[in-house]
Order: C-alpha cells, then structure tokens, then sequence
C-alpha cells in the first residue's frame, strides 16, 4: 500500500477517542485501518517482536520504520500516538476485531425459503462473516427491527407471500444503509429490471452462485456499506455543522423567518425516532433549512406566521410559496438534493391539498417531508395557544392533513410529553440548552429571538451583550433542561 501524502501538508485530521477523517484522494482507511490491527496484533509475522515489546516501547524503531515505509509519515505518526496510548492498557475501537468496519466479521443477512440453502451458506461464509439467515421476509423484518444494523441483505427474489423484491423495496425505506443483493434462479429481463429500480439492489446475482463470487459480492457490498457510512459522517460533521451555524445566524438577524426553527427540530426528532425508516439526518437538515424561503417574505407576515395570527387568501399562497423559493436554494448544493424535495413538501398534505400544486401526494411524497408536514401544522396550531390535547383533536378530524403513520407519532409524542422546570432569567443567567418559553424582545420592542429557541454560546453571547447596553433588562421565561 502507498500513500502520496506529505507529513506536514496531509491535511488529515485524527482523534484518538473517534475515527479519523481522511481525504478521498488518499489510499482507502479501511485498508489502512487492518493493516494497523494486523501489524499491532501479529507483530511475530511482521518480524517486529511480541505485542508486549511493541506496547512496551513508544519508540521502537522497528515498528515505526515498518509503518513509515509501508503507509507514508501520517501513518508513521498514527502508529506512534497507538503504542503511546497501548501504555495505558487502551487498543482504540478501530483497530480491535469488534470494530463494525472490520470486513472479516461484517454482519451479512441472508433470506431464502430453502433451509438446505442457508445451512450451505452458513458453512461457506461463516468465517469470513458474521451470518445471519431467515427463511422468510417477514422473518427478516422481524429481525432487522429487534437486532444490530446489517451491512449487506441478501435476499431470493421468488419466496412465498413476500418475494425478494418487495422485501428488499421495504428495507431500502426502511434500513436505507444497508446493501442489497439479489439472488435468484430467475434471469427474467423484467424481474432483474423491478428489483434494480424497486429495491435499489446494489448487485443482481443468478443461482446457483459458487462461492468465490459471492464472496467477492459480499466483500463489495460491504465496501460499498463502508463508504456511504463514511461519506454521511463526513456529512454530518462539516455541511451539517456549517447548516447549523448559518441558522443561528439567521435566527439572530431575521427572528421573524428563522425563530421558529428550534421548535420545529424538536418536534421532527420526537416523531422521527418514533417512525421507521426516517433519515434523521435529511430530515433534521430539511428542518434546519425549512424557513430560508421565508427571507423573502415581509416582516408584517411573518410576524403574523410567527404568532399564529390568521391569514388572508393571498398571504398563504405567498407564505407557502417560500418553500419552492428554500428548495430551489439548496437543490444547488451537491449531496442536498433529496433535502430540497423534503423542503419542497414540507406545506404539502397526504391528501395532495396544499403547496406545491401538483399531483403528488400519500405515500408518493418523501416520508420526511410528510413528518415535517406534521410538525408545521402541529407548530401553526402550538402558536395559537392551543394544547396538546386540542391539537391532537383538531389534527384527527382533519386525517387528510397528515399521514397517518406520523399521526400515530404525534399521538404517542403527546403521551410522552412531560412537565418542564421554567423559571425566568437575565441574558447574563442563560445556560446552553435552555428553550426560551416566550418570545425575547428588546426594551424598546423590537424582536430579538422567538419562542421555542433553544439557548447556543452565541445566542447567549449576542443577549448578554445587549443586556450590558442596557438594552434587554427586562427578565423572560425559559424551560430549564434536566
């Protein structure tokens, strides 16, 4: 293995307590990561001594000369914080053989209604990886819900009650990161065709299929796993914190359009652990970015927006129209794609009425938006002054709003809901965390941050400020986080 990569100018980030972040040009970290554990752990067959001498000494220069010419100087340096730290008795995660990016013991799930062609899987694979089988799809769902994410679902296409393509079509909603194979004695065009587009199946493979090959399409299949975990938390640890930062910037310069923000992430979050099959991190983005449209729009409505205040026929169509404005934003950044549709959809509901005019609706809408759907009309409602209880009757009598599934969320959202400590403070007496119960104004009235906002260093920062210039002294009521 070779990496181009100067010590100085790598440009790889590394933290001992978590994984390290590369860049895609250099050679693949997983590759990276075994050769670590192999060098560490089989220090006999590197010709490097026993693992004692190695953890035993942060210096040896056999151990770091072997890794500095076989993976460059970041190794070189990888490998030296390694053994300082095996001092202290700690292998980190990625390098001991439970880590779940470890190929040889990847969990595989195979589904098939032929017990003889499971038990040979099982005796083929099973030590190359973690295998697990089911003779049936409602089998498979039954244990995909009560157990450890899989890397890869292998599924025949022609089994009794459920086939292999709505399984796997079920499973990409709902267990989206796992890779899906097929495996059929049926080379029928058409079938291959249902399930490429269907399933979203990463490989179509014929039976019967040696073992060799699909060995190999497992191994690809769990690269493929391994790269779109990769690529989400590369995702997740840069676009979605400057997301975030942006939207606290906006909360603060334009409260009107961006204070209701904080409330609307809450709510999606309850109802998306409820729900199976939401991509929190699409949706929870979506959230984040569901009001930039309303930049826009002018303070006199979303003030009246902001306070449940009612609508003329005009301002609802121009207030709905932000979300087109919002989803055309970010259909422009790469990797945001489905997050604009979800925003796109955010005023449209299950039963087709609503924003945008057009013919889709039900289960053809992305779940996401429909979760964030709810959340809307359930906030529209909240600002009002209604309760939690009238907000459940209202939404039950008006089933075409929402789905279904979410509504069932919502429901059992409201049961979980518990009583909060309030008490009321100066901006000097904020802690991060806290929720703003009410909306914060200046002395003089102009609006600071809405209600529902939930208290960051630089909300906190930006009121303190404004209380030493003697304009916010006036205390405000806000939920204490237990």
């Amino acid at each position: 293995m070779r990496m181009d990569c100067a010590s100085a100018d790598c440009g790889v980030a590394f933290s001992m307590s978590t994984t390290f972040v590369w860049p895609w040009r250099l050679a693949n970290p997983l590759d990276i990561r075994r050769e670590l554990f192999d060098t560490l752990t089989n220090p006999v067959s590197a010709g490097l001594g026993s693992k004692s001498q190695i953890a035993g000494d942060t210096c040896n220069t056999h151990v770091l000369e072997y890794l500095r010419t076989r993976s460059g100087e970041f190794l070189h340096r990888l490998v030296r914080a390694t053994v300082i730290k095996n001092l202290a008795g700690e292998m980190p995660a990625y390098l001991t053989r439970e880590t779940d990016l470890a190929v040889k013991r990847a969990r595989v799930l195979f589904v098939d209604d032929e017990p003889h062609v499971l038990s040979s899987i099982r005796r083929s694979l099973a030590d190359d990886f973690d295998v697990h089988t089911a003779e049936s799809g409602a089998d498979a769902l039954a244990i995909l819900e009560a157990s450890e994410p899989f890397s890869v679902i292998v599924a025949d296409c022609r089994m009794p009650k459920m086939n292999g393509v709505d399984l796997l079509s079920r499973t990409a909603h709902e267990h989206p990161d796992a890779v899906r194979i097929m495996l059929t004695g049926n080379t029928d065009q058409q079938t291959a065709v249902l399930a490429l587009n269907k399933g979203e199946i990463f490989k179509f493979l014929n039976k019967p299929c040696d073992t060799d090959s699909l060995r190999n399409a497992l191994r690809q299949g769990i690269r493929q796993h391994e790269l779109v975990i990769a690529e989400r938390q590369l995702l997740e640890q840069t676009l979605h914190g400057s997301i975030k930062a942006l939207g606290e910037l906006l909360a603060i310069v334009k409260p009107e359009a961006f204070g209701r923000t904080d409330r609307i992430r809450r709510k999606a979050r309850e109802l998306a652990a409820l729900i199976p099959g939401v991509k929190t991190w699409e949706l929870d983005t979506a959230a984040l970015l569901s009001q930039l449209g309303c930049i826009r729009l002018s303070a006199e409505l979303l003030e009246k927006v902001a306070h449940g205040k009612a609508l003329s026929a005009a301002e609802r169509v121009e207030f709905a129209g932000h979300a087109t404005i919002g989803a055309d934003v970010i259909a422009r950044i790469p990797r945001l794609e489905r997050v604009a549709q979800i925003i796109l959809y955010q005023n449209k509901n299950y039963d087709g009425t609503g924003w945008p005019h057009d013919d889709v609706k039900g289960d053809r809408l992305p779940l996401e938006a429909r979760v964030l759907r709810a959340v809307m009309a359930h906030d529209e409602l909240a600002s009002q002054g209604w309760s939690e209880i009238e907000i459940i009757v209202q939404l039950a009598e008006n089933r075409g709003r929402v789905d279904p599934i979410v509504f069932k969320a919502l429901e059992q959202s409201a049961r979980n809901a518990t009583s909060v400590a309030e008490r009321r403070v100066l901006p000097s007496e904020l802690e991060v965390g806290m929720v703003l119960q009410e909306d914060v104004k200046t002395d003089g009235g102009m609006m600071l941050l809405c209600r529902g906002a939930e208290v960051t260093t630089g909300f906190r920062e930006h009121l303190t400020k404004l209380e030493e210039s003697g304009l916010v002294t006036k205390r405000f009521l806000v939920a204490v986080p237990t």
